[in-house]
This record gives structure tokens, C-alpha cells and sequence, in this order.
């Protein structure tokens, strides 16, 4: 009996600390405040991955369209969220930094249930940068360098439908917060001279790199 008392104490505090990471306890937000899902690769996790906290099956992405759809959701914009009206159980779903699976895997399932998103594109996806490793030494490894990104016929298709919406997510993914006023200026507003020369047109919102300390600004 006294070899149980450990795992006891074991499976308390594990207990404790799932309470307080998911906060079940506590009452439903408003429905008359939206909701946003943030995505950045539509993947099953891989064994040995360092980023699978980056990545959501394709079969759970789809469980949580579909319960969003049956639970009468709204599908939002990010530019539409920001209005004046929204409408209740309104919620808006976000692709960050331009992985290719957000084609692959993501847009098919947003079609299917006839929802929207808004894809955050880095401008320079295809310059051979390791964002993460670069801004964080433990992080280096080349696995997010390796990720298939999208491109530009891509985001033209996934635009062109409709159901996805493009935002600019800076010209490298830097860590504005760590760079002058000029050189924030520069990576903030160059994203959208490619937007409007592949697409026509420039994206209408960004979005600020999280460790920043700012993360949505509206143009």
C-alpha cells in the first residue's frame, strides 16, 4: 500500500495541472465574442518531431469544421471579424506562415464545409531561412526549413475560391521587437508588393510574429 501513495500524489498533480491548462471549470465565453482558431500546418504529428505542437491531423481539422458547422458557426474573415457588425458564434480560422499543406490537406476541408479562413503569408517562404532556428538557438534542426511551402499558384487558387483570405505575416517572420523602427517599417509594409504583383492586389490585414508582442493590425 505505501507504493501507491506516490502515484497518488502523481496523478493529482497531473490532474491540477490539466484543470488549470484547459480551465474546464470555468464558464463559457460569451457567444457574442468571436472566435479564432490559429493553424500553421494541417499534418499529422510525426515521431521524433520537434514541432508537432505546430501540426494538426487532417482528421481533426475536419472534426473541428464539421462541429463547428453543426453547432451553428459563422466562418468569418479576419478583415471581416474586425467590422463594426459580427455576428454571434462567429468564428474565424487562421493559416500562418505559407505551409503547403494548407492546400494539400486544409482548403479541401474548407470547401467541404463551406468555410473560411485567412492565410497569413511570410513573403520570403521560399528564401531557404530557418525562421524559427535563426530567432531561437534550440530551435535549430532545419525541420520547419524542410516544410513544403506554398506557392504563389497556390495562394492564387485558394484566394481566387473565395473562401480564403490573404493576409501579410512580414517579408521574413523576423522578431520585429528586436530591430529598429526602419527595419520593423521595411519588413511590415515589403510583404504586400509581392501580394499585389502575383495577385493583383494587396493583402488586407497582417499579422505581427508572436514574439513581437503585438499580434493582429488591420491596414
Amino acid at each position: 500500500m505505501e507504493s501507491i501513495g506516490p502515484w497518488l500524489v502523481m496523478a493529482g498533480a497531473y490532474a491540477a495541472w490539466q484543470s488549470a491548462r484547459y480551465s474546464w471549470w470555468r464558464s463559457t465565453v460569451s457567444y457574442a465574442l468571436p472566435r479564432v482558431l490559429m493553424y500553421h500546418m494541417i499534418a499529422p504529428p510525426r515521431r521524433g518531431a520537434r514541432f508537432n505542437g505546430m501540426r494538426v491531423s487532417p482528421e481533426a481539422f475536419e472534426w473541428q469544421l464539421k462541429w463547428l458547422r453543426n453547432n451553428g458557426f459563422e466562418f468569418l474573415s479576419m478583415s471581416q471579424l474586425i467590422g463594426d457588425a459580427v455576428p454571434e458564434r462567429s468564428v474565424a480560422i487562421t493559416f500562418d506562415d505559407g505551409f503547403e499543406d494548407n492546400f494539400t490537406a486544409g482548403f479541401p476541408l474548407l470547401k467541404k464545409y463551406r468555410a473560411k479562413a485567412t492565410l497569413y503569408l511570410v513573403a520570403n517562404r521560399h528564401d531557404g531561412t530557418d525562421w524559427s532556428g535563426k530567432k531561437k538557438a534550440h530551435h535549430q534542426g532545419g525541420e520547419l526549413l524542410r516544410e513544403p511551402k506554398l506557392s504563389d499558384d497556390q495562394v492564387k487558387e485558394m484566394v481566387a475560391s473565395g473562401r480564403v483570405e490573404l493576409g501579410a505575416h512580414t517579408l521574413t517572420h523576423a522578431n520585429l521587437a528586436a530591430l529598429s523602427r526602419e527595419e520593423s517599417a521595411e519588413r511590415l509594409l515589403d510583404p504586400r508588393k509581392p501580394w499585389r504583383r502575383v495577385l493583383g492586389f494587396p493583402s488586407p490585414v497582417s499579422l505581427i510574429p508572436l514574439e513581437s508582442g503585438v499580434r493582429q493590425t488591420a491596414s
